[in-house]
């Protein structure tokens, strides 16, 4: 979608936008190691938490879904 949008900023854009959805509870329910991750800063921790758990995991990053913030901001066309 980012790409898309990058190309077309007047455009109408392809994909959708997912509400929130905690998918990390999920992986918990089904007996996974699961936490969600809202400050960049915890994501680290956060992994080792994971692993040290032994189980499959799911970490959920909360990202900034503001136009302008998109990874390939930075990448040439």
């Amino acid at each position: 979608r980012w790409a898309w949008k990058k190309r077309h900023p007047d455009g109408f854009s392809v994909g959708v936008d997912l509400p929130f959805t905690h998918y990390e509870k999920i992986a918990e329910a089904m007996g996974g190691y699961g936490e969600l991750v809202e400050d960049p800063a915890d994501l680290k921790p956060a992994l080792a938490r994971a692993f040290r758990s032994g189980k499959p995991a799911c970490i959920n990053v909360l990202t900034d879904r503001r136009p302008g913030t998109s990874p390939y901001d930075n990448f040439d066309e």
